[in-house]
């Protein structure tokens, strides 16, 4: 159109919900994988984004789950949120790894394992909750993408045993708005390409493999440049 008026985009509210890997634990705030995927999302949808990252380093999902529940600004920035992406997982495993190693009794996995289960339930019971509190954000569905876990310690059997059993749990919830972001396929042959210095959290190309890898995903039913104006 020839009227000078420019053309207004809906913004779209991302957050990213989750631990130390959605921090960008070890990397530049520009660096996180967030904030590499939100560059990638305004390209692919043609609209600007607007990132809230509430990755907090060393969180379980039991620690994600209460503040849920107890931060006001969180639920209100879901509320208004097209998409959620989610990092959770890895430090419910390590923390239990550590009591193994020290105490070499497997109940101590499976007891963790089943932890999970139950909170992975309780974490989707409050992500509807919070979203029906909304009216617009019931109507639509939320676009969800939940990165699994990678194995960090290839080389102990137990350990790629274990991170595939907390990540068949994730897999159990996939749906066409609940997207599972496969980074144990993506970090298992590159491991020692994508991994810091500290050999738990990805490096800056690690953090961009796994940006990538979630928006290989596309954007499902989130609305484009074309029909957001």
């Amino acid at each position: 159109m020839g009227s000078g008026v420019k053309e207004m985009v809906k913004p779209l509210v991302y957050v990213a919900l989750g631990d130390s890997l959605t921090e960008g634990f070890g990397v530049s705030e520009e660096e996180s994988f967030a904030a590499v995927f939100s560059k990638r999302m305004e390209e692919a949808i043609g609209r600007p984004v607007i990132l809230h990252n509430a990755g907090v380093t060393g969180e379980t999902l039991g620690d994600i789950l209460h503040r849920l529940r107890t931060d006001d600004y969180l639920r209100v920035v879901i509320r208004e949120a097209e998409l959620l992406s989610l990092t959770a997982g890895g430090n419910d495993l390590l923390q239990a790894a550590r009591v193994f190693l020290a105490k070499r009794d497997p109940q101590v996995l499976r007891n963790a394992l089943r932890e999970f289960h139950g909170r992975t339930a309780e974490f989707f019971g409050e992500l509807e909750q919070i979203r029906s509190e909304y009216a617009s954000a019931a109507e639509k569905p939320l676009e969800m993408r939940i990165l699994n876990l990678y194995n960090p310690f290839p080389m102990f059997e137990e350990t790629g045993y274990w991170v595939g059993r907390f990540n068949k749990v994730w897999q159990r919830y996939e749906t066409p708005q609940i997207r599972i972001v496969d980074i144990y396929e993506a970090f298992i042959y590159r491991i020692d390409d994508l991994i810091g210095e500290d050999m738990v959290h990805p490096n800056a190309l690690g953090y961009r493999v796994m940006a990538e890898a979630v928006h290989f995903l596309g954007y499902g039913g989130i609305d484009r440049r074309d029909d957001a104006s």
